[in-house]
């Protein structure tokens, strides 16, 4: 009793691993055409195939097959010469290996599908045209091209009087507002005088020699009357105590009211002397002067020279030439004949008179020379 269950258990496993043989054979069979290797099969499976005679030859052509994209296909081969009493038909199996190729991409067009190649590196040779680049040429940079400017912008006045204006209506105190360059004497001074001539008011401007200096100012005055046309004067002088430089403008004093100030009218130096230079050197008889100037009346511009002592070695009048189109200067260039015996130092003076009933100088520029004979 004991010994039925393990002689069933011994054949179980005998006939097992039987079954699985045969069923992995028949799987094998049946899927033979999927398998990537050719398996041999027993004679006794295999189909009699039909043997020709051998007085027949026959010499197959190659075969031509149709492709697909199918793994595998099965093309039909003829032999060229068939024996008239036999057809041999042969079956061959082709296996293709997958070859990548270049994808492509279809493109629509009005005319229908075009097949185009697509490049895995956008390439656009065929759209490049080899050009001649033209070489950089040198651009010369703008320069400055060299003209004569007749008449340059004149400089500011050594004494300029921004306020008050010409013909301001002042009361006492007026205010002046003025640039000054400080004689050699080490002062400016300040005059304010009358109609009938007489001086007014005084002030002093102190300071180093040779320097600017602005100054805003009051300056008390009391007249007899309601009023009256006055002159305010800035002047510097030398060591020898003559005007050098001298700038001036006609208002009207009030006794009662407001003041009533006027914008100024001159800012730049009316006279500029180019020629003879400061502390230069003249002979022959003759001084050539060569400058700039414009008329502030209607005066003529006087031109002289003044030695130490005050005294006048030679003088002229000159009527100014109309400026150009623009300017407010106009050139000049005239001869003033002098006489000297020995080497002296003189002071070159152009000066213009007041034109109204004030009589006196109203504007002076100077410069000092050496005259020799």
């Amino acid at each position: 009793m004991t010994n039925k269950p393990k002689q069933s258990s011994t054949l179980l496993y005998i006939l097992l691993p039987l079954a699985v043989l045969l069923i992995a054979a028949g799987l094998l069979f049946v899927f033979r055409d999927s398998l990537p290797f050719d398996l041999p099969l027993p004679v006794a499976w295999q189909s009699p195939t039909e043997t020709p005679p051998p007085s027949a030859t026959a010499t197959p052509l190659p075969p031509t097959a149709t492709a697909t994209p199918a793994p595998s296909d099965t093309a039909t081969l003829a032999p060229t010469q068939p024996e008239p009493s036999a057809t041999i038909t042969l079956t061959a199996t082709i296996r293709f290996t997958a070859t990548p190729f270049p994808t492509s991409t279809l493109t629509a067009t009005p005319e229908g599908v075009v097949n185009t190649p697509t490049r895995t590196a956008t390439s656009r040779w065929y759209y490049r045209v080899n050009t001649a680049t033209p070489r950089p040429t040198n651009t010369p940079l703008p320069t400055r091209t060299p003209s004569i400017t007749p008449t340059p912008t004149p400089r500011d006045h050594l004494l300029r009087i921004d306020a008050p204006g010409p013909l301001s209506k002042l009361v006492s105190p007026l205010l002046f507002d003025a640039y000054v360059m400080i004689g050699a004497d080490g002062r400016a001074n300040v005059e304010l005088f009358g109609e009938d001539g007489r001086l007014i008011a005084t002030d002093t401007v102190f300071g180093e020699s040779g320097r600017y200096y602005r100054v805003q100012r009051y300056l008390d005055f009391s007249i007899p009357g309601a009023g009256e046309l006055a002159r305010l004067r800035f002047t510097t002088k030398d060591r020898f105590g003559r005007i050098t430089s001298l700038s001036s403008v006609d208002v009207v004093l009030l006794q009662f009211g407001r003041s009533i100030p006027n914008p100024p009218t001159v800012w730049l130096d009316p006279f500029i002397i180019w020629r003879p230079a400061r502390d230069s050197t003249v002979s022959g008889g003759v001084a050539w002067i060569d400058g700039l100037a414009y008329n502030v009346n209607s005066s003529p511009v006087i031109i002289e020279m003044l030695a130490s002592d005050g005294s006048v070695i030679a003088s002229r009048e000159i009527i100014l030439p109309e400026p150009l189109e623009g300017r407010s200067h106009a050139r000049f260039d005239v001869g003033l004949s002098y006489t000297v015996e020995q080497r002296t130092p003189v002071l070159l003076v152009m000066r213009q008179e007041s034109d109204n009933r004030m009589p006196g100088t109203i504007y002076l520029s100077s410069v000092e020379i050496f005259l020799e004979p």
